[in-house]
């Protein structure tokens, strides 16, 4: 789409009207998440730092409900709506999360694929961070299942997990695909062809924020470098012009000794 757009002789202005702040989907259904959790959970912001790494390894008992909501609230839900640059011709809608966008553009939105969880269906889901809810877009289907596979054994080739075979990755309680709406950021950033480039920063600091919240909850966290957008169309149903995989992040129980 950028080498189109650049070899363009004369450009098409884009639509911003198209690409508003929130954009809504078809779902199956939607489950309302539990509201955040009040629990003081005894670190410090600097423990958190400290003691943030990458866990790979799960227990039987899988995460719940709760803790998921929790993961989701203090990671990307939205504060508030604001009006960005208002009097200009570029004037746009914004929004404001925990995690810091470019722009406050926040066009990456957070799908589930949901291996298993107390107190909700396995499947694959848009995570809805105004509502803060869940819309059902399809069971666990075999792309599903592909991209959990796939995301286990991507772990196994990590420098720190040389000793593991692909054949023992574990699958993780819970997938999450960031997807970003690429014409949100052209619609504000065509004739500049930064759009990609902000996007990529705004994965960046979606993954340290991914990190840093699971750490604080006890969660077990762990960036990818691999995934499938083909697998991620396949599931979510988007045509990939509309909405593209940018980044997988896997969460579950840890072991009882992963914070030793």
């Amino acid at each position: 789409m950028i080498d189109l757009c650049r070899n363009q002789a004369r450009q098409t202005p884009i639509d911003k009207k198209q690409f508003p702040a929130k954009h809504q989907r078809i779902i199956r259904g939607s489950t309302a998440l539990p509201l955040p959790s009040s629990v003081n959970h005894n670190l410090s912001f600097f423990q958190v730092v400290r003691e943030r790494k990458t866990i790979r390894a799960y227990q039987e008992q899988p995460i719940n409900a709760g803790l998921l909501s929790d993961f989701l609230w203090h990671s990307m839900h939205i504060r508030e709506e604001i009006s960005c640059d208002p009097g200009l011709s570029r004037a746009y809608a914004g929004l404001l999360k925990p995690v810091a966008s470019a722009g406050a553009l926040h066009s990456i939105e957070l799908y589930l694929c949901i291996n298993r969880c107390i107190g909700l269906q396995p499947g694959f889901y848009h995570f809805d961070s105004s509502d803060h809810s869940l819309g059902k877009l399809c069971d666990l289907i075999d792309p599903c299942l592909q991209m959990l596979e796939l995301a286990a054994a991507s772990t196994c080739r990590a420098p720190q997990a040389a000793s593991v075979s692909p054949s023992q990755g574990q699958l993780p309680d819970v997938l999450v695909v960031m997807a970003a709406r690429y014409g949100r950021n052209a619609s504000l950033h065509q004739q500049t062809g930064l759009s990609y480039a902000l996007i990529l920063k705004d994965v960046g600091s979606i993954y340290q924020q991914l990190y840093l919240v699971a750490t604080a909850l006890g969660l077990a966290p762990c960036g990818l470098s691999f995934g499938s957008s083909e697998l991620f169309h396949q599931a979510s149903g988007h045509p990939g012009l509309l909405e593209c995989s940018v980044g997988e992040f896997m969460i579950g129980n840890p072991p009882s000794n992963a914070w030793l």
